[in-house]
């Protein structure tokens, strides 16, 4: 098991000449390899402990995250269709505005991309956009599969086989 702050304190303490540990001791203590004690050595003389435990994208934005004005034109374009499916405006979307080479320069300005379906759903939800029903509720008093009329004799009904071989 490795533990990040337990061997940054090793590596600084035996750069403040505090204890007389190998880097390949500090290695086996904590699990990792000689090799990662010596980057941790060379980070240690440029950041302190506290600053390289933290992940370096700690409080910063996904790369794929979208822009405002990207988020503005979704909008702005969905109003077109006010009642759609995901998928349906997912394809439109994509069809018409991304891989149209006459949109290019709307695409350029706006910076928008490529997107998948979870992200429009993300959408659906944020912005309370409605959904078309996808099953109808059926009534209690509605038959779905109704029944044939009763054959008014026993043995009435005839069986049809289809093919023309006997």
């Amino acid at each position: 098991m490795h533990n990040k702050e337990y061997a940054l304190k090793l590596v600084q303490d035996k750069i403040n000449d505090l204890n007389n540990f190998s880097y390949s001791q500090i290695a086996n203590l904590t699990g990792y390899k000689k090799l990662q004690i010596v980057r941790f050595s060379n980070l240690l003389k440029e950041k302190d402990i506290d600053s390289i435990l933290v992940h370096g994208l700690t409080n910063k934005p996904s790369n794929n995250s979208p822009s405002s004005k990207e988020i503005e034109f979704i909008k702005n374009y969905k109003n077109k269709y006010p009642i759609i499916s995901i998928q349906q405006f997912q394809d439109i979307y994509h069809e018409d505005v991304i891989w149209n080479p006459d949109m290019d320069k709307v695409v350029k300005d706006n910076n928008l991309k490529v997107r998948s379906y979870s992200f429009f759903e993300s959408l659906y939800e944020k912005f309370h956009w409605i959904k078309p029903i996808k099953h109808k509720c059926f009534n209690k008093d509605f038959e779905s599969h109704p029944l044939r009329e009763p054959s008014p004799r026993r043995g009435i009904l005839i069986m049809i086989d289809g093919t023309p071989h006997d």
